[in-house]
């Protein structure tokens, strides 16, 4: 038996929009931070709380895309120092002193020894 306030949100359809936000949010991860939560025609609490988590999500992948795109970087300067590091070492340079020679010149393979 439903009490007094599940009854009038029932009736409005309350429940029924909540429930739908609850599903919609728990079926958005990592794979799909672009979806967005369709929002109530009504401009009250739930539209509010769905224009909310919707500017959350797009902060979110926003910060995933930077995250993406700096590590797609350090994986060209990475590519970058190694082939460098290839060259100088196939020119006769000792492995070590070629090793040293790119680290000075960069400071990212310092973590790779």
């Amino acid at each position: 038996m439903l009490d007094l306030r599940d009854q009038v949100l029932a009736e409005v359809g309350v429940g029924d929009q909540a429930d739908n936000e609850i599903r919609e949010v728990r079926n958005i991860e990592a794979n799909n931070l672009s979806e967005r939560l369709q929002l109530p025609a009504a401009r009250d609490e739930l539209y509010q709380w769905g224009e909310t988590l919707n500017s959350f999500l797009h902060k979110l992948d926003m910060s995933f895309e930077q995250q993406r795109r700096f590590g797609m970087n350090q994986k060209t300067r990475v590519s970058v120092v190694k082939t460098k590091f290839e060259k100088l070492h196939t020119l006769g340079i000792h492995k070590q002193k070629a090793w040293e020679y790119a680290n000075k010149r960069t400071g990212l393979l310092e973590n790779f020894q």
